[in-house]
């Protein structure tokens, strides 16, 4: 016999040409609390109004208790408790008479019902003062009170910390959790704080969009970001590492080129220490071990990405990505996987000639792709020279490069302009600073933002 007290399968529902939650499967194990996390407006409360019956399902199946929920409603909501949304109690009523309202209303047999429940959630029993009267805290612990009024085995609860103080916060955790620890509840609740998820739930989905980017126990979620932060760690170290051997490589070679100059060796035995410093820096860039990059899902892009670190790596350039919020939704929203292919392609083989062209020790690419300050884009960061002034000028408008050496046509950015127009996007180009160790000197951003946009701005205080 299955544990899951809820299970979805392919979930979704759909306003008008709006998703608003697509294909989601989603796991409750009995006597866990299953936090749904996600940012307002992500699907949550849809979700939950379609386990509840209270929205009609689009496509996909819900089953409770094992059970699919179409055809055995009478059975199965009497055995569920749910706050969606803000609870409708009567205003000039006690928070005691509204529950002896709603114990009558469902049929309520035990006959200390209302009195338990209110034990439970902190709230007195026959208390004189009005709901209209209450804090927001005392409201939300009436509105769980009533959702426990008949013992449901399972609780379904939207948001209900909303609005409360740290204090209030903190009480209203705490008996949740009593409720699933001592009385083997089953709790499904959503909330778009990590740290109240984190505290609360045995169990988390993730979900944004409407799309339902991860599901995992607390404890494996904890475990994965313990052993990303160590990754992370260990590769700042190594990237530390590198630049020092980096740094005495490039001070080795300008003393040998003095020692040229003054002719205290021949050129012969010049040539052959300056074969072995290559050799050995050559050596310590190859031991360098692949560093595993965060995954975007889209096989071909992610191939793409890892066989363009391959190649900063033998250019000796730190290359770096990260990834943040849903692709999916980018690429079924706001551009086609092909484009999204083709534009990072391009402008990370420019960053990478770009840096081939520079003095500057620090050799680094950083990709960032997907949501990024409220908009979804890419942003490429490297510390290359900067654009010159004719391919500025020309950008959209003819082919133009610079470098025909390395196999530059200028069709790139002809492409990007043409995928900017057909997704309504903006190409914005940075030029941050002065080339300086351990500075990015530009970025170029695309913005999925509906704007259509082309500036440059510049360090040299001028839009060009």
């Amino acid at each position: 016999m299955s544990d899951l007290v809820i299970e979805t399968k392919k979930l979704t529902k759909i306003y008008g040409e709006q998703t608003a939650v697509n294909s989601v499967n989603l796991h409750v194990k009995q006597g866990r609390i299953y936090g749904l996390l996600g940012r307002n407006g992500a699907g949550k409360t849809t979700i939950m109004k379609m386990i509840l019956g209270l929205t009609p399902i689009t496509s996909g199946e819900v089953d409770v208790f094992g059970q699919n929920i179409k055809g055995h409603e009478k059975r199965i909501y009497p055995r569920i408790g749910a706050i969606i949304e803000t609870p409708g109690f009567y205003p000039n009523l006690t928070g005691t008479e509204n529950l002896e309202i709603f114990a009558k209303l469902r049929g309520t047999p035990q006959p200390n019902a209302v009195k338990n429940a209110l034990e439970v959630v902190g709230l007195p029993y026959k208390d004189k003062k009005l709901f209209s009267k209450y804090s927001l805290g005392m409201k939300q612990r009436l509105g769980i009170a009533n959702a426990i009024l008949h013992d449901p085995e399972l609780l379904i609860l939207d948001e209900p910390t909303n609005g409360l103080d740290p204090i209030g916060i903190a009480e209203v955790r705490n008996f949740i959790k009593n409720l699933s620890v001592e009385r083997g509840k089953t709790i499904l609740i959503s909330s778009h704080i990590l740290s109240e998820i984190s505290l609360l739930a045995d169990d988390i989905g993730i979900i944004d969009h409407g799309v339902l980017l991860e599901e995992s126990s607390m404890e494996e979620l904890e475990k994965k970001n313990k052993e990303i932060q160590e990754l992370e760690n260990e590769n700042i170290e190594i990237s530390k590492k590198r630049h020092t051997i980096v740094h005495k490589q490039k001070s080795l070679e300008r003393k040998l080129e003095e020692i040229i100059m003054k002719s205290e060796i021949s050129t012969e035995e010049a040539e052959k220490v300056k074969v072995r410093l290559e050799k050995l820096n050559s050596e310590i860039y190859n031991k360098k071990e692949v560093i595993e990059l965060d995954k975007t899902g889209i096989e071909n892009i992610d191939d793409m990405l890892k066989y363009m670190q391959i190649e900063c790596i033998k250019n000796k350039i730190d290359f770096t990505l990260k990834i943040t919020g849903n692709i999916y939704y980018m690429i079924n929203n706001l551009i086609n996987k092909e484009d999204l292919e083709t534009l990072l392609a391009d402008h990370i083989k420019d960053a990478i000639i770009a840096i081939n062209h520079t003095e500057n020790i620090n050799k680094s690419i950083l990709v960032r792709l997907g949501e990024i300050d409220g908009n979804y884009g890419l942003y490429i960061y490297d510390s290359g020279v900067e654009f010159p002034k004719e391919v500025l000028e020309n950008l959209g408008k003819k082919p133009c490069t610079t470098y025909k050496n390395e196999g530059g046509t200028g069709m790139g950015f002809m492409n990007t302009f043409d995928t900017l127009r057909k997704c309504n996007a903006s190409l914005i180009i940075e030029e941050l600073n002065e080339p300086k160790e351990d500075n990015y000197t530009k970025i170029v951003e695309i913005k999925f933002d509906k704007k259509n946009e082309f500036k440059v701005n510049s360090y040299k205080n001028k839009n060009r």
